[in-house]
């Protein structure tokens, strides 16, 4: 992953990220973006990136399927 994103950061190509995973940890157990993809990976994102927050509710959950 690093390789492709540091390629992408070094030829200045437009790249969109998502991720479910915050920068704070709400919770003692809940793991954060630098957990998951490490410190390094992380500080590249912060500079390649402008963070948008959409917050709501979980689509997914209106069709617990039981």
């Amino acid at each position: 992953m690093m390789q492709i994103i540091n390629a992408r950061y070094n030829e200045k190509k437009l790249t969109i990220f998502t991720t479910n995973y915050t920068d704070t940890r709400r919770a003692p157990a809940e793991e954060t973006l630098e957990d998951r993809i490490g410190v390094r990976l992380r500080s590249r994102l912060y500079e390649m990136c402008k963070t948008i927050v959409v917050e709501g509710e979980d689509y997914r959950m209106r069709f617990d399927v039981q």
